[in-house]
């Protein structure tokens, strides 16, 4: 009785140890395995092992048909024993089956409880060992996103110092030039409403040969928000498949549109589905001006890039690389509203508009814009 009330309790379902606890397939496994080592030295009553043939028969078998068994003979007591021990089984059910022959195994062999509790005991070594490998994964996984997260932060803190320096670069020159007025020039200005309603940003550009005229106080960079929404202006760029570009996760697109004899200023629109892009404006000296009489809008300044690229270089051969910036790189909040702007040709050369994605190392992003000259 001590010994099958020992059995039970290797099944016991603990809410602090259940995976750990042997299941009845496992028991059963174990005690057949012990059956086979031990059955010739087995001090068991013939009865009982009768029995222990059955189960077993019954567990891999099933219920007992003539089928199922050969014709033993009628002088085979043991087999006929054996048939009849099985019969009387009836519809017994597997576990049922297990069960018993678990039962009835460990009163008959002290061995097979040790043996139990040997099996408990790897299992729950194999359960610990598992447990420890998902903590430490667990641990691990947690560790690398707190440092992706403080990767991300110091990233952006980086980039904001970095934006910061700039307008702090760029308003400390603009006082620089202000408190030496020069009598040909005008002081270039750069406005900013606090309403975020429309900005402007006012760059003067210097000729090629690097002399300063009165006409620079006309080639100003003027850089405002779009009176429109984002997503009117996209819904009316997309009918047009060539005034849409990708920009890569890391990436920077440079759109080339130059000058045109028949025009006198450039103006841009752009806008981006979902998140912002940096964007900025520089010049490209040394390019004669091509010949037209059309004024071209939407993504037709690309085409012109490309017969700008055919177009004579310019005598001096020191232009032929001077590039100028207009207005710097900074992250725009093109997805919330169309930005937009205009700037007076300081003379024949190509307009550098740089779409740059290379601050986000996740998203691409989706831009239409379009660009046009006026008279």
């Amino acid at each position: 009785m001590d010994s099958e009330l020992s059995s039970k309790q290797l099944t016991t379902t603990d809410q602090n140890q259940s995976e750990c606890v042997l299941t009845l397939e496992e028991m059963y496994e174990v005690a057949v395995n012990h059956y086979k080592q031990v059955r010739n030295d087995l001090a068991v009553s013939y009865e009982d092992r009768m029995n222990l043939v059955a189960y077993w028969r019954q567990v891999t078998r099933g219920k007992w048909e003539a089928s199922k068994t050969k014709d033993v003979g009628y002088f085979d007591v043991i087999g006929n024993d054996r048939i009849k021990a099985w019969r009387a089984l009836g519809d017994m059910g597997t576990e049922e089956a297990q069960q018993k022959f678990v039962d009835t195994l460990t009163i008959c062999s002290a061995q097979l409880q040790g043996l139990m509790l040997e099996r408990k005991t790897a299992k729950e070594e194999t359960k610990r060992r598992e447990r420890e490998a998902r903590e430490r994964e667990e641990r691990e996984r947690r560790e690398r996103e707190e440092r992706e997260r403080m990767e991300e932060e110091e990233r952006r803190r980086k980039e904001e110092e970095e934006r910061l320096k700039q307008q702090q670069q760029l308003q400390a020159e603009l006082e620089q030039q202000r408190q030496m007025p020069h009598p040909k020039t005008e002081t270039p200005q750069r406005i900013e409403n606090q309403n975020n309603s429309e900005s402007q940003q006012e760059n003067a550009v210097d000729q090629p040969d690097g002399s300063e005229t009165s006409k620079t106080s006309a080639n100003r960079a003027k850089f405002a928000v779009h009176q429109i929404s984002a997503d009117d202006f996209i819904s009316e760029m997309k009918k047009d498949p060539d005034s849409c570009i990708v920009v890569g996760r890391g990436e920077c697109v440079t759109v080339r549109v130059p000058t045109r004899a028949d025009g006198s200023a450039l103006y841009w629109e752009f806008a981006t589905e979902n998140f912002d892009i940096a964007f900025g404006l520089s010049f490209e000296w040394g390019y004669s001006v091509p010949s037209s009489s059309t004024t071209t809008s939407g993504s037709g300044p690309q085409s012109d890039a490309a017969s700008g690229e055919g177009a004579s270089k310019a005598s001096n051969p020191d232009a032929l690389t001077r590039v100028d910036p207009i207005l710097p790189i900074l992250r725009r909040n093109s997805h919330e509203q169309v930005i937009s702007g205009r700037h007076k040709f300081p003379g024949a050369g190509v307009y550098l508009l740089q779409f740059d994605n290379s601050y986000s190392r996740v998203r691409s992003k989706t831009l239409y814009y379009r660009v046009y000259y006026t008279k």
